[in-house]
């Protein structure tokens, strides 16, 4: 009877292993999947928020992998004005937020907003982590060939995972004015644990996004924004970007705002410290 007993154990016991290896093997296949959620349907342009733009087509990634990221180009009233390279979240596209090109173009910036391969109407295949750096090397060289923009008056700028791709970039580029970091994540795998806790998130993430270890190397000014209500991303993960990262730097809590509503739920405040951040630390 004990013999039984044990079998039927170590049946149940093998059963469940077999299943959690199944849910670890899928995490792992559809870890892009879970990580990018693009739309190719644009919600809304520029121009129907009453903005001049430009649609551009910028040449991203290795031959047999090229693509174009179609983005658009917003440039401000006044010559001279600095210049916003702003890369958005996981989710749908440039289109998402329209409330953020009003604003910037508002406090009078130059825009070029980024769709990244797979978003939008960009090409080039699917997105992962080292193709998303690309084509933010990609947006970065076009500004300054391109657009001849300074790099003294530009400013990288990313909300959620479009943080980590601004921060990737800011690291690379230490002539860059400063970076602003809005309601984004530690790290990837801080992410996965958060969410998938009973998985062995470390051992099987290929998608890392490891911003605080990123962060210490820094070499220009940093602004973070995170509000105090977004159920996607904690605002602890905020102050932890914050605490590694070197001075100068400011960090700032939006009380009660949401994950993608900062701009929209508190413009006045958004205003102020963004204004501020530009206009003392372009160069």
């Amino acid at each position: 009877m004990i013999q039984n007993a044990l079998r039927k154990l170590s049946s149940i016991i093998g059963l469940m292993l077999l299943a959690y290896s199944a849910v670890v093997g899928y995490f792992w296949l559809q870890q892009r999947q879970l990580v990018f959620n693009p739309d190719a349907i644009l919600l809304t342009t520029p121009a129907r928020n009453g903005l001049k733009y430009e649609e551009v087509r910028i040449i991203s990634g290795k031959e047999m992998e090229q693509g174009e990221l179609v983005s658009w180009w917003i440039p401000a009233a006044a010559p001279n004005a600095p210049t916003i390279l702003y890369f958005h979240g996981n989710s749908r596209n440039i289109s998402l937020r329209p409330e953020v090109m009003r604003g910037m173009h508002e406090l009078g910036y130059n825009q070029l907003l980024v769709d990244y391969r797979g978003y939008g109407h960009s090409t080039g295949g699917p997105p992962s982590e080292a193709k998303v750096y690309e084509d933010a090397e990609a947006a970065w060289n076009w500004l300054i060939k391109q657009r001849h923009a300074k790099p003294a008056h530009t400013f990288i700028y990313g909300h959620s995972l479009g943080g980590a791709i601004a921060a990737d970039l800011a690291v690379r580029h230490p002539d860059a004015a400063g970076l602003v970091i809005e309601s984004s994540f530690s790290s990837m795998a801080a992410m996965g644990e958060k969410d998938y806790g009973f998985l062995p998130i470390k051992a099987v993430l290929n998608q890392k996004f490891d911003t605080v270890s990123k962060i210490s190397q820094l070499k220009m000014p940093l602004l973070i924004l995170h509000g105090t209500n977004d159920q996607k991303i904690p605002w602890q993960m905020g102050r932890e970007l914050y605490e590694h990262a070197p001075q100068p730097k400011k960090l700032i809590f939006i009380t009660g705002a949401e994950h993608s509503n900062i701009p929209s739920f508190a413009w006045l405040e958004y205003r102020a410290a963004l204004s501020q951040f530009v206009q003392h630390s372009a160069r």
